[in-house]
């Protein structure tokens, strides 16, 4: 089955957009996109323009914990792609969900 045409433009803009460092309003305002248009293209074409984002949205990932030699009691807990950060043991958690949130739609 051929894509249909729109669904390839609004995917070409969708990529446009992400690599943009703009606002989804500031990128729909700059090429005439109906913001409402945009926000529907984006679910629809999600599993196609970020499978694996996708795949892990509503699961755990794995990470792994790395004892420290140092006099700190941080935990720091590294992702297999490598990226990594350290979480002090008197963080709250009302600061570490926005943080967790974020890596989840980035990882």
């Amino acid at each position: 089955m051929v894509p249909h045409s729109k669904d390839a433009v609004m995917k070409q803009h969708l990529e446009q957009w992400k690599t943009s460092g703009t606002t989804q309003r500031a990128y729909c305002q700059q090429h005439n996109i109906p913001h409402h248009i945009f926000s529907y293209y984006k679910k629809k074409l999600q599993s196609e323009l970020s499978p694996a984002t996708t795949a892990f949205k509503n699961q755990l990932i794995p990470v792994e914990l790395v004892a420290q030699e140092s006099a700190s009691e941080n935990i720091t807990l590294r992702h297999r792609n490598g990226f990594s950060f350290d979480i002090s043991p008197n963080t709250q958690l009302r600061e570490l969900k926005p943080l967790l949130e974020l890596l989840s739609s980035v990882l």
